[in-house]
């Protein structure tokens, strides 16, 4: 992320040491080390947030796709469904025809 020299380091500690004294630049050292191991945590907290966020609403689409095809298989079994109801009616019709034209011979032929 940062990329700091060792150059750059040593002045930072050295204005540090002359502005605070050397009394306090461990205190000092400290607390900036837990504002900043705070900060480091609080970073990695939001990018994993965010992260899972992306990934609920990627879930999110794959669900809608999913439910989107399943209501168009469902519509297609429904409409094949009728047509296979509406054939069998056809064929139940022709079979009910062809019972009462072999009644109809088997009276005539008495």
């Amino acid at each position: 992320m940062l990329s700091i020299g060792l150059g750059e380091i040593f002045v930072v500690l050295l204005v540090a040491f002359l502005v605070v004294g050397p009394e306090d630049l461990p205190k000092i050292a400290r607390t900036l080390a837990l504002w900043v191991k705070k900060i480091r945590t609080t970073m990695k907290d939001l990018t994993a947030s965010f992260e899972n966020e992306m990934e609920l609403d990627k879930v999110k689409k794959d669900v809608n796709t999913f439910s989107s095809e399943m209501e168009k298989a469902q519509q297609e079994v429904f409409k094949q469904a009728a047509e296979a109801e509406q054939l069998m009616k056809a064929k139940a019709k022709n079979v009910q025809e062809n019972n009462v034209i072999a009644t109809l011979s088997q009276e005539v032929t008495k």
